[in-house]
């Protein structure tokens, strides 16, 4: 079996999740085909990592595990990548993007993707003959679909008035109940129920997402429901924005009560439901499901009371609450840490928040973000010790206690994943190693980067002003007061400030002569300009054509209002060949968007197209 071994959390745009497995050496070597990864959770949704060996070639797949595969939808974005113990450019990897998941389709990977002789080497496994493998998961969507069909009496209102046997007679407010199906480990439908208005005709629609899995706590759930009936298309959320347009969260945060309901939404527009004979489309996108475990703790017991409970997981907990030094502490104890296995890990994220007695709507919480913790096998829990930002004045003056001068507390369990080996491992020195790697590499290419761009800059400015290629050569022959170094003009020193800073600046002090950007482009200046050791006049300067340029753009457009000669066509033509033929190796196998500006080949095309 492939072990799963690590888990991180992205909270980015994507919710990636990255999860890391071991390969073991016996599957490569021994006359096993096919190798399958314990069952793991991705947003509450179960999935499994198979690979099948074919011959020579393995092929790997990401196979969808869930309870109900007959009503929810998904598409999300994968990539595995096998480790390279040397170098991570050599890592065996692929991505698939925009893979569905539906009833008929259960899996998506690759065929061939690589071979068994390719990874029999000191390059992939370690000591132990094991290869560490990377599945990313981003941009997963899980939607549940269904169809609903509305009775004869309520699409033709006639039908109500018919004589019906008793035993056949159905209300015409009789609520609509769709399939179940299982998210979160718990078991949901949608009810749809018809209202009626003061003649006894249909007046309105509620409609609500409720939890048939019986449980003592409560589930915060997000999601957002549409209902689709021909050209005509309900959206809670675009109904939501119509009473507030300042809100900007797509989905519904409804929590469960005591019968695993949640609030109903009013659907108002009737007859276009029914416009398609009482037949619509019931679309549900879940995003999360985060069980929330309300316990009521006696913080001003004489000593502390430990007060049990169960996740949904059913692992044993048990929270206290005292008072110390005027502040209020949680400890929190994992009841079943004996439990875990041997040689595994257990890392749960979850948070804690502090429920107002006097107005429920209010909470504090008790972490800036949801923590994760690791367990691994002991007698005991020690427990962990969480001071709130609450003292005892706070309880008392705004509301938190109730009439037994109790408090609510609310544990809310975003996952738990129970991974193999708990200790640090050599495995752990490969994702190091490749990040220092790739840091190098990016460090390294920006550097040859800007000097490139420094580069490409100075040749725009001569070729710009053909009198500039003089100025420049006098002050590298030192013509200047003996300077041994080219000196920076103050518009391109101004230029490099304002878009470096200090790393753009040189160390050369500027030159008066050229500290306007008037004599510097080399137009009409009532100052005279300093060219090879004599003075430029008024007359001579007017002779040079103006370019139409913004001094220091770096995407300027060049327009001459006549033809360059063939000598600074090829001049042109020559240095950008050069420039381009000395881009460095680095340079040119990461790709543009790693340098964060643009590549030796892409500078040298444009400059040479602008003047083609």
């Amino acid at each position: 079996m492939a072990h799963f071994t690590r888990f991180v959390l992205f909270e980015d745009k994507f919710s990636t999740n990255l999860f890391t497995f071991i390969l073991p050496s016996s599957f490569l070597l021994g006359t096993e085909e096919k190798l399958t990864t314990r069952e793991f959770v991705c947003r509450h949704v179960p999935f499994a990592l198979t690979f099948v060996k074919n011959g020579d070639q393995i092929n790997v797949f990401l196979l969808h595990r869930s309870r109900d595969t007959e009503r929810l939808e998904m598409t999300l974005d994968l990539s595995i990548a096998l480790l390279c113990r040397e170098h991570f450019t050599r890592n065996e990897s692929f991505t698939e993007r925009n893979c569905k998941f539906t009833n008929k389709i259960t899996l998506h990977g690759r065929k061939s993707f690589t071979s068994v002789n390719r990874l029999c080497s000191v390059e992939y496994m370690d000591e132990r003959g094991n290869i560490q493998c990377e599945l990313e998961i981003k941009n997963l969507s899980i939607s549940y679909i269904t169809e609903v069909q509305l009775s004869p009496q309520l699409v033709n209102p006639q039908y109500a008035h018919v004589m019906q046997a008793t035993s056949n007679r159905q209300p015409i407010d009789a609520k609509i109940e769709t399939p179940s199906f299982f998210y979160s480990n718990y078991e949901w439908n949608v009810v749809i129920q018809p209202k009626l208005d003061s003649v006894g005709q249909l007046g309105h629609f509620r409609m609500y997402l409720q939890r048939l899995t019986p449980c003592d706590y409560s589930v915060k759930i997000s999601y957002r429901v549409k209902l689709i009936a021909g050209t005509y298309t309900w959206d809670s959320y675009q109904e939501r924005k119509s009473t507030n347009p300042n809100d900007t969260n797509t989905y519904e945060i409804n929590y469960t009560d005591i019968h695993g309901l949640c609030r109903p939404f009013r659907i108002d527009r009737v007859r276009d439901l029914l416009q398609t004979e009482g037949k619509f489309t019931v679309t549900v996108e879940l995003k999360d499901a985060v069980t929330v475990i309300p316990i009521i703790v006696d913080p001003f017991a004489p000593n502390p009371v430990p007060i049990p409970f169960l996740d949904k997981d059913q692992q044993a907990w048990t929270v206290e609450a005292y008072i110390e030094e005027q502040c209020f502490i949680i400890r929190l104890y994992y009841s079943d840490i004996f439990k875990i296995p041997t040689d595994y890990i257990r890392s749960i994220c979850f948070n804690i928040t502090v429920r107002n007695f006097n107005d429920s709507k209010i909470t504090t919480s008790v972490f800036p973000k949801p923590v994760t913790k690791y367990y691994a096998q002991k007698e005991s829990d020690e427990g962990l010790e969480i001071s709130t930002t609450l003292d005892v004045d706070e309880l008392n003056d705004r509301g938190y206690l109730n009439e037994q001068q109790c408090v609510t507390i609310e544990i809310e369990m975003f996952f738990s994943h129970l991974m193999y080996l708990p200790e640090y491992s050599p495995l752990d020195d490969i994702v190091r190693k490749q990040k220092q790697q790739i840091m190098r590499e990016l460090l390294t290419a920006q550097n040859e980067n800007f000097q490139l761009e420094k580069k490409i800059h100075e040749l725009q400015m001569t070729i710009q002003n053909p009198s500039m290629s003089g100025r420049l050569s006098d002050f590298g022959n030192g013509a200047q007061g003996g300077l041994n170094a080219a000196a920076t003009p103050e518009v391109v020193r101004k230029y490099y400030e304002k878009k470096y800073g200090d790393k753009g600046s040189t160390s050369n002090p500027p030159l008066s002569n050229y500290s306007s950007a008037a004599s510097f482009d080399g137009g009409q200046s009532n100052s005279p300009s300093m060219r090879n050791g004599g003075l430029i006049g008024k007359g001579l300067s007017s002779s040079i054509p103006q370019p139409n340029v913004t001094m220091g753009a770096r995407s300027s457009t060049f327009k001459f209002p006549t033809k360059l000669s063939d000598s600074i066509q090829n001049t042109i033509n020559n240095t950008s060949q050069s420039l381009q033929s000395k881009l460095p190796a680095s340079l040119q196998k990461l790709p543009a968007s790693l340098t964060q500006g643009p590549t030796m080949n892409m500078l040298a095309n444009k400059f040479q197209n602008a003047f083609s």
